[in-house]
């Protein structure tokens, strides 16, 4: 069974917000390219296994 995983607006802003702080104020942009995309590589796995990691709300 497929799940549908919605990110909230808020979910959104957050890692936007982990990217630039890493890119811009870290000056490490390569780095927060590789971990904004192992997040959502996390996040779209949650399609399979939901319950893996407890909800927030």
């Amino acid at each position: 069974m497929s799940y549908s995983v919605e990110l909230t607006n808020e979910a959104k802003q957050n890692l936007r917000n982990i990217y630039e702080y890493i890119a811009f104020s870290l000056l490490e942009p390569v780095i927060a390219k590789k971990l904004t995309a192992r997040i959502i590589n996390a996040l779209n796995s949650l399609n399979e296994l939901p319950c893996r990691y407890p909800l927030y709300g």
